[in-house]
């Protein structure tokens, strides 16, 4: 298997009536811990960097080694650039040959952030790349959404935002917001737009399950994985024989667990076709 356009990945996702687990990773251990676990389940799935971590690796030499992991992976896998914070590092990733961008963008004003959007999905779109964007409450204010302000918009907010930007994907909150599944169903249905949960580590499994039954097609997991992956250092750093070694072997199969979990809870499980 190699690189999938994810256009395909999520029209699956939707008749199969499950969602894709993306993952962030600063490393090849954690990406060799993903991938672990999506073979393990036959199940697709998206191998993210996040902009935030920029301080902790370099953008072009870790994505040369994701997309070779993903080639030589036997399940389909995305390449995702999450909540890129500027034109350039978006710019960059579509260079480098990501199959997804999510833009959050610079705070703006608003009409500003609605005409990079639309014009990163202009370039992206001649590229075959799909472009993610988010949306809250507080978006005609401030272009960028800060703590606790991820409530999905009114309708008509998220209406101008699709229309204007022409996005593949819409981020309707975090894990942390009062999420209406109902409310999730409509947008979906309504804009054909794939939708997208970010902090899912949050939500319990009851939760999960509503969202991807009302049409949820992309959830993004870090936090939880994430302390599996030290408890599962910390664990192996007990022993009296404990090397530098362990660190790596830790670290990915600490991941590998974790996204198993994930990947259960999403349904994309033997969804691998």
């Amino acid at each position: 298997m190699t690189l999938v356009p994810q256009a395909e990945m999520f029209a699956k996702a939707k008749s199969g009536g499950y969602a894709v687990g993306s993952f962030n990773v600063t490393s090849l251990e954690m990406a060799y811990g993903v991938i672990d676990a999506a073979e393990s389940l036959n199940s697709p799935v998206i191998l993210a960097v996040t902009d935030g971590h920029r301080l902790h690796f370099q953008l072009g030499p870790l994505t040369a080694g994701l997309r070779v992991l993903a080639e030589d992976a036997t399940v389909a896998v995305g390449l995702h650039l999450d909540h890129a914070e500027s034109i350039e590092t978006a710019a960059k990733a579509l260079r480098l040959g990501f199959t997804s961008i999510m833009y959050d963008g610079p705070s703006q004003p608003w009409a500003d952030r609605l005409a990079e959007t639309r014009e990163l999905t202009r370039v992206a779109h001649g590229m075959g790349v799909l472009v993610e964007g988010s949306v809250s409450a507080q978006s005609r204010q401030t272009a960028v959404a800060t703590s606790g302000s991820w409530e999905l918009p009114t309708d008509d907010i998220i209406a101008e935002f699709l229309s204007t930007t022409n996005v593949d994907i819409l981020a309707i909150g975090e894990g942390s917001s009062d999420l209406d599944p109902a409310r999730v169903s409509a947008i979906s249905s309504a804009t054909g737009t794939v939708t997208s949960l970010h902090g899912g580590s949050q939500l319990s499994n009851e939760q999960v399950a509503a969202m991807v039954a009302s049409g949820l097609r992309k959830c993004s997991v870090y936090g939880k994985i994430a302390s599996r992956a030290l408890a599962s250092l910390r664990s192996r750093a007990a022993a009296e024989a404990f090397t530098l070694l362990d660190v790596v072997d830790a670290t990915r199969s600490g991941f590998a667990e974790g996204v198993r979990v994930e990947i259960e809870r999403l349904g994309s499980s033997g969804q691998n076709v």
